[in-house]
């Protein structure tokens, strides 16, 4: 794939919510993240956390189904914390200690091949008493480590789209068909030329782009919608990962 403006290209992200079990014997709280004055001695360091401390639940539902959440108490001194904290973040650094540090994040998106997509709120477009991924920002990890970051104000412009709009689009089984008979690593002008444009195109990072194609129905009201789509995430033009 040569350029965003050629073709529709794409990149993908795998993998499974990744949730630091440590954090939620804290309370469960949907944040855990601390002020500079709290007790450390309550926290073990990051740094001497083992893998094992972080489980990777493949199960989990794809929170795209519920495209907002009601803020908490804290929302204005958790996302100016969240801010701060990603502003620091480089590649390859460890998704447990971001959990650690942040608690849950607000949405996740979830792929194969040991990909994820984390989205933490770092800012406020509407005072509606809720959070909307386009108030995030999003981390894209595989296999534990960061690899792509991104402000989500772009994203997710366009939740829903007519049925019919993509005049290329194939029926839903059509889709799942083909997106199934696809391989890691396959070229986005290929996976174009099985499956026609993606009904949502979105890039995640400067070298990450995410082709989503509807496979299955949840309303049949004529739109298109994100949570009726499946995600292939490609990484400078090929394949790199299929949302689950």
């Amino acid at each position: 794939m040569s350029s965003r403006s050629d073709i529709w290209c794409h990149r993908g992200i795998e993998g499974a919510c990744i949730v630091l079990a440590a954090a939620f014997a804290l309370g469960g709280s949907v944040y855990s993240g601390r002020d500079a004055s709290d007790d450390d001695s309550e926290y073990p360091s990051p740094r001497v956390m083992e893998a094992s401390s972080v489980r990777v639940i493949a199960d989990v539902k794809d929170p795209d189904a519920a495209n907002f959440k009601p803020v908490d108490d804290d929302w204005q001194k958790r996302q100016v914390a969240n801010s701060a904290y990603i502003s620091t973040l480089a590649w390859h650094h460890p998704i447990e200690t971001v959990i650690w540090t942040l608690g849950m994040p607000d949405f996740v998106q979830t792929y194969n091949n040991g990909v994820g997509v984390l989205m933490y709120r770092t800012r406020n477009e509407t005072s509606d008493f809720r959070t909307t991924k386009d108030e995030t920002a999003i981390l894209v990890f595989q296999h534990g480590e960061l690899i792509g970051l991104s402000d989500s104000e772009d994203w997710f412009e366009r939740d829903r789209i007519w049925a019919q709009e993509n005049g290329n689009r194939a029926e839903p089984s059509q889709n799942t068909r083909k997106i199934a008979e696809l391989s890691i690593g396959d070229h986005g002008s290929a996976i174009i030329a099985k499956l026609g444009q993606p009904d949502f195109l979105d890039y995640p990072a400067d070298d990450l782009e995410i082709l989503s194609y509807r496979t299955h129905s949840v309303v049949l009201d004529g739109f298109t919608e994100r949570n009726e789509t499946t995600r292939l995430m490609l990484r400078d033009g090929v394949l790199l990962a299929v949302g689950e």
